[in-house]
């Protein structure tokens, strides 16, 4: 209840509130707008890194391919386990688990382990190689720069014409020179004496 008495008390906060509320139809196609964009974003990543991602648990230089990932191998701590073909957490074998990671890679700080891991990939079948396919280092940046400038300002110039437009809202009715008298009061505490 602290923040509903915080929210009475100030006014500027109420107003930015509302506008957040009555801007809510107009946020909504901002976030149909980015879904798409992450949709393409998704569908290319799907189409270029299907399949390439995944690895053999043991991470050797002995094993090249998915047919070379048998048998067992030694864990550093002296415990032997058997070799498997695995998926990495971050893939983009399909387009809802190539959304989730640009879901992951939009919202989180990690954005460049997940490009490093597209980075190594290879090709089908084909164990990670370090820095492979650098070049897909740009698809990670460009999606970031994407997001983070355009879509992210996009959010936050919907809400900003919401509240601007209730700021506003009751100087309509004012007379020029009442408008005036505003303008030069507001002026006022910059001027010097």
């Amino acid at each position: 209840f602290r923040a509903l008495r915080l929210l009475a008390k100030i006014r500027g906060l109420r107003k930015l509130i509302e506008s957040v509320i009555k801007s809510a139809s107009s946020l909504w196609a901002v976030v149909c707008v980015v879904m798409i964009c992450w949709l393409m974003f998704a569908l290319a990543a799907v189409h270029v890194f299907k399949g390439t991602l995944h690895s053999c648990t043991d991470g050797s230089t002995f094993v090249y391919g998915v047919d070379t990932c048998v048998g067992s191998f030694l864990h550093s701590d002296g415990s032997v386990a058997g070799r498997t073909w695995h998926t990495p957490p971050v893939h983009y074998d399909n387009v809802p688990s190539a959304m989730y990671s640009l879901f992951e890679t939009a919202i989180s700080q990690e954005w460049i382990e997940h490009a490093n891991v597209v980075m190594d990939s290879t090709a089908v079948g084909i164990q990670p190689m370090r820095d492979a396919s650098s070049h897909w280092g740009l698809f990670f940046a460009f999606f970031v720069i994407v997001n983070r400038v355009f879509l992210l300002n996009l959010c936050t110039a919907c809400v900003y014409t919401k509240y601007f437009e209730l700021k506003q809202q009751g100087l309509e009715r004012l007379t020029s020179h009442q408008k005036e008298w505003l303008t030069i009061m507001q002026s006022l505490p910059m001027v010097s004496p």
